[in-house]
């Protein structure tokens, strides 16, 4: 049999590899229930998406069959000379055409929306088989550990409190306050690592919309009134507001892994409002240019908001970077202390039962 001096330097050699083994995944569990809790918001969202898009395809369906019959009914009233010639819509049917034009918007961009759900989803998934493999293998150290000193092969110890000696209790109580700090800190580090790219990713589509405003405000706005279509500017203002939605659904996941993001400006394109510049007769081009122009200045407004998020979120995970590099050390070392006094504890139980 082998001696108490050799059992307990072979189970020293084991603790300290377990011990190696928790310092190195202790983030995983905190970084897997942030995985998961992302996992399971995309899914929720990307349902209510499903839903939304199969809605705005039936709507769809509805204002085409609507937009055919007016357009075939106005066709037949104009004299052949309008038809080549853009004649300006009847407020009515200016109305119907708009109507058409907004539900073909909505249903373009749910559906890149869902898209785009879908691509998140995906990317989230990637990485969870990992921080499982992780943060099971951090579980199974953590078992193993503290059995390593048991002397009735139990988990947790069987032994009797009168056994422990006070300072296994008070080393015990030192090691949950750590751990309880490190996974504060360490979850909120992981929201923050999750909710950066979120915004980075609001950033991106903010510089879409700015870049499709430039676009609608460049064009020769307004200068073909009539029946309306595929104009340059009306293709600018659809990708806008396409870009800006999908800017809003990145600040508000942001929002939910991190209390410290702030809601996104509310700004409207009026699309509609502008489109109805586009198109009437009424106004002139430099009126619906300047309608662009001042929609641009609230878009740009809002980009610089979002930029200060990005700029924000990534300097409060600098900032958290050397408070769990901190709290880590300290678990590591009430880890350690436990061990310690484990292994004391251990030595002193045995000798006095051989003794016996």
């Amino acid at each position: 049999m082998a001696s108490i001096h050799t059992q307990t330097d072979q189970a020293k050699a084991k603790s300290n590899e377990l011990l190696d083994i928790l310092a190195e995944t202790d983030h995983a569990p905190a970084q897997l229930a942030q995985q998961k809790q992302l996992i399971a918001d995309l899914q929720t969202e990307l349902a209510a998406s499903d839903k939304r898009v199969a809605e705005a395809s039936a709507h769809l369906a509805s204002q085409l069959k609507s937009q055919e019959k007016s357009r075939t009914s106005l066709l037949r009233r104009l004299p052949p000379k309008a038809h080549n010639q853009g004649e300006n819509y009847s407020e009515k049917g200016l109305k119907e055409e708009l109507e058409y034009l907004s539900a073909l918007q909505a249903s373009s961009s749910e559906k890149q929306t869902n898209q785009t759900l879908t691509q998140q989803l995906f990317a989230a998934q990637t990485p969870l088989s990992h921080l499982e493999s992780l943060a099971a293998r951090h579980a199974q150290a953590q078992h193993a550990l503290d059995a390593l000193y048991d002397p009735t092969g139990t988990n947790p110890p069987a032994y009797s409190a009168a056994q422990k000696l006070p300072e296994e209790e008070d080393a015990t109580k030192q090691l949950t306050t750590a751990a309880a700090a490190y996974h504060e800190v360490q979850t909120t580090a992981a929201a923050e690592a999750i909710a950066v790219p979120l915004l980075r990713d609001a950033l991106r589509s903010m510089v879409s919309v700015l870049n499709a405003m430039r676009d609608a405000t460049a064009a020769k706005i307004f200068a073909d009134r009539g029946v309306p279509g595929k104009k340059p500017e009306e293709t600018a203002l659809t990708r806008a507001e396409t870009q800006l939605s999908a800017a809003r659904l990145a600040v508000t996941q942001a929002r939910k892994r991190s209390a410290c993001v702030p809601d996104m400006p509310v700004i409207d394109i009026e699309r509609e409002r502008l489109m109805r510049l586009m198109y009437s007769g009424n106004l002139d081009g430099e009126a619906g240019k300047r309608g662009v122009e001042e929609a641009a200045g609230r878009v740009k407004s809002a980009a610089d908001a979002v930029d200060r998020m990005v700029t924000e979120a990534v300097a409060r995970c600098r900032e958290m970077d050397p408070l769990v590099r901190r709290r880590g050390e300290e678990l590591r070392g009430a880890r350690g202390e436990l061990q310690r006094v484990r292994r004391a504890a251990f030595e002193s139980r045995s000798l006095g039962e051989r003794a016996g």
